[in-house]
């Protein structure tokens, strides 16, 4: 067994003398001094690269070449989700080459806004599922304009 520079007893070292306990003490520290801001920037970064195999550069070329627009619905982007200025729009991908919620980026659909990825989400991507929830709502509007014309 070593000592670390701090005085922390572990099995090995880095070069700069300190252990696995030291660097940890050292990032919560670091974390602790950042804007909420700028953790989101790290955590978005992350989380594109991690999940996507995207960069925030790639996310952002996407957006404007989608005119800043939900794929699915043509919602404008307005960079803000629950009135906090720092929303984005989901990226969907192809549930079948990629099943859950990484994706191996390249079967990257577009992005699109919270609402449409959800209903895209919860339908499992079924054409069928989406089809009879149209069919239901025609029939319900139907009813509707038949009440109104008593």
């Amino acid at each position: 067994m070593k000592t670390c520079k701090r005085g922390h007893t572990t099995e090995r070292t880095r070069r700069d003398g300190s252990c696995g306990a030291c660097r940890s003490m050292q990032f919560k520290s670091y974390w602790k001094s950042l804007s909420p801001e700028e953790k989101w920037v790290i955590q978005r970064k992350s989380n594109l690269k991690r999940l996507y195999k995207l960069t925030p550069e790639e996310y952002d070329r996407m957006l404007q070449a989608q005119g800043f627009k939900c794929l699915s619905c043509g919602d404008v982007y307005s960079g803000k989700t629950n009135g906090k200025d720092r929303g984005t729009f989901a990226v969907d991908h192809d549930h079948t080459c990629c099943a859950g919620q990484k994706s191996c980026g390249k079967c990257i659909r577009g992005l699109l806004c919270y609402a449409c990825n959800c209903i895209l989400g919860l339908a499992k991507d079924s054409i069928e599922k989406l089809d009879f929830c149209r069919a239901y709502l025609e029939y319900n509007q139907s009813k509707k304009t038949h009440l109104a014309n008593r």
